[in-house]
């Protein structure tokens, strides 16, 4: 079975802390992260929900790469866990990788999900919600997935 304790490195229990609370459309605040995708791996990101020009990023928009947003205050090491070899959230992970499949083009990529795939992804949201309070978890979900639909 594999694990991702890679995506934690480096990072302190102070940056999902100090990420926005507010999960308002208007909010440009920071985000924490879990990014997966097929060419690019799992790493745990911070960054705003949108870009520049006010569209989620095309990496995510396209599918290429999946983003889950992580709960504020989730522990990290509960998210370690979850990541590491025999848990929950790695099982996921690896399942959601294996149905990853991706449309490469010289001037274009884009990215879809196989059924366990996407079993695999909707498990994963709820396993990542409940790393964080109830309010933050109903909230979350519909942020957590970033991929176009």
């Amino acid at each position: 079975m594999a694990e991702y304790m890679d995506a934690l490195s480096g990072i302190t229990q102070e940056a999902p802390d100090d990420c926005d609370a507010s999960f308002s459309p208007e909010r440009r605040g920071i985000y924490a992260y879990l990014k997966v995708g097929a060419m690019h791996g799992v790493t745990i990101g911070f960054e705003r929900r949108y870009g520049a020009d006010g569209r989620i990023p095309g990496l995510a928009r396209d599918g290429v790469v999946m983003r889950f947003v992580l709960p504020i205050g989730v522990g990290l090491a509960d998210l370690a866990a979850g990541l590491g070899e025999g848990g929950s959230l790695a099982g996921l992970i690896e399942r959601l990788l294996g149905g990853h499949l991706l449309t490469l083009a010289a001037d274009h990529a884009s990215g879809r999900l196989g059924a366990d795939a996407e079993a695999a992804r909707d498990r994963l949201l709820e396993e990542i919600a409940a790393l964080g309070s109830a309010w933050h978890a109903t909230a979350g979900r519909a942020l957590a997935l970033d991929l176009a639909a």
